[in-house]
């Protein structure tokens, strides 16, 4: 039996890099899939780059984003501006909604400053409550809540108030009633990078630190044994000494044999569409 002191469950972004901070040889990366990448892939088909989805790479540290692009070299890096807009009562309104309610027809914008004066003191224990709370009816029911049930596919009754940390574009009353006829951009990736190659570009500056040899594709973790150590493949049984899982958490649950309650956890997928164009649209 193969023995490893680091068994590395999937090789997308978190397994490769636990691998290149390891600063440590003795590990093997178990991959399910034919290549590496896992959720972040691209593409190329008919003159166009696709990806997989474009929310992996906005960085909250620019050391870390300054590492992986300095690997990329001599990939082109572009540093684009978000342009995100929302079609609402026949127009566009910036994206946030709720800092650019100064675009919305005059009698809804009324009615949202009116909701928001208005609004609920208390914070709320679970994510809607806190929309309402901070926001008032009329910007939680015309954007915050129909958009955040359709990107969560659930009720947001069942998320807790803070789910969505740094993600959530938040504003002050004080932001949201002092913005002026500019449109307000700001949020975690009003501004990011993206390299002209696709988002793989990323997986594969991550990979450099990698060792390849260690990384197995086309086999897939079926059992772990978690008081031997010992995990089972489609190909091999390997002990290891850390296990480090980037699995779905139930997948995990799964593989150890463990029993639980799978109305405790829940999840949703996203199915992401790409389109191409031939010829430019409309201005901006």
């Amino acid at each position: 039996m193969e023995r490893t002191r680091y068994l590395i469950i999937g090789a997308g972004v978190s397994g490769l890099a636990f691998a290149d901070w390891l600063h440590d040889d003795d590990y093997l990366i178990v991959e399910a899939e034919e290549e590496i990448g896992g959720y972040c892939r691209t593409i190329k088909r008919d003159g166009f780059i696709w990806d997989y989805s474009g929310h992996f790479f906005h960085f909250q540290h620019p050391e870390i984003e300054r590492y992986l692009v300095d690997r990329m070299s001599p990939q082109r890096v572009l540093r684009l501006e978000r342009d995100s807009r929302i079609w609402y009562a026949d127009r566009f309104i910036d994206f946030p909604f709720q800092k650019n309610i100064h675009q919305l027809p005059e009698a809804e914008y009324a009615q949202c400053v009116r909701d928001l004066q208005e609004r609920p003191q208390e914070k709320g224990s679970n994510f809607k409550d806190m929309l309402y709370a901070r926001y008032g009816r009329g910007i939680a029911e015309k954007f915050l809540i129909p958009y955040n049930e359709k990107l969560y596919a659930m009720n947001l009754e069942a998320l807790d108030a803070d789910a969505m940390g740094r993600f959530f574009p938040h504003a002050s009353v004080e932001e949201i009633l002092g913005k002026g006829k500019a449109p307000a951009n700001e949020g975690y990736n009003a501004t990011f990078t993206y390299p002209e190659g696709g988002a793989i570009q990323y997986i594969e500056a991550l990979a450099q630190g990698v060792q390849s040899e260690r990384i197995a594709l086309n086999e897939r973790v079926v059992a772990i044994d978690r008081k031997a150590k010992v995990a089972s493949t489609t190909k091999r049984q390997i002990g290891y000494d850390m296990l480090i899982s980037s699995a779905p958490l139930v997948a995990l649950l799964d593989m150890c044999g463990l029993d639980y309650d799978s109305a405790v956890f829940s999840h949703n997928k996203v199915q992401v569409f790409n389109l191409g164009f031939d010829s430019k649209g409309p201005p901006e």
